[in-house]
């Protein structure tokens, strides 16, 4: 409830205390936060962002933090360009440094940095290191496709920035109650019927 609230109250302060709980290595804050990490961290990582890029590239160039929390690293830039806080093209360049300096052992952080990279119509030398990682199969087929990269490039830079801000997933939180409100335990439970017995 607090990541939420204060991403949501924009609070700078929680920024590098956030950033510092999810660089532990290991699976420790997934437990801790369950789907939040998949679901939302990015977005909570944007929302509380103090104009410094740092943290956030420690946390995703970090072999030893966990896939998806560097995953929801690359969320957070990506949201903060659909926001126009950041610009695409430092961006794009941070993410051409991370093809050359990123391991080979995990197909689930190339295919995120690969759909990221994707999101912003890669530029003709991110679109090189693109192809050179799908030849060398380190994306998984089943999370984006060659297929899916020509799609975002024929839209053009202009188009997957239009299609980007309009995705709710790039956005900052601005309502804890409608964001958690769907979540199972706040679900009305009904009771269960007694069965019937025979006779």
């Amino acid at each position: 409830y607090a990541l939420y609230l204060l991403a949501q109250f924009r609070e700078p302060k929680a920024y590098p205390l956030i950033v510092d709980f999810f660089s532990v290595p290991g699976e420790i804050t997934l437990d801790v936060t369950g789907d939040l990490v998949t679901e939302n961290l990015g977005r909570i990582l944007a929302s509380v962002y103090d104009g410094d890029l740092n943290p956030i590239k420690q946390l995703i160039g970090n072999p030893e933090v966990n896939e998806f929390v560097r995953g929801a690293g690359l969320t957070a830039l990506l949201t903060l360009v659909a926001q126009e806080v950041i610009s695409r093209e430092q961006v794009i360049q941070y993410f051409q440094g991370l093809f050359s300096t990123s391991e080979k052992d995990d197909d689930y952080w190339w295919s995120d940095l690969v759909i990221a990279s994707t999101r912003l119509c890669p530029t003709e030398e991110l679109l090189q290191l693109i192809e050179q990682a799908f030849e060398e199969d380190l994306v998984d087929p089943f999370a984006i496709t060659r297929e899916s990269v020509d799609r975002y490039l024929q839209l053009g830079p202009e188009g997957a920035l239009k299609k980007l801000r309009e995705d709710p997933h790039y956005t900052f939180v601005k309502d804890t109650v409608a964001e958690m409100q769907w979540w199972d335990c706040f679900q009305e439970k009904r009771p269960r019927s007694t069965p019937k017995v025979p006779g």
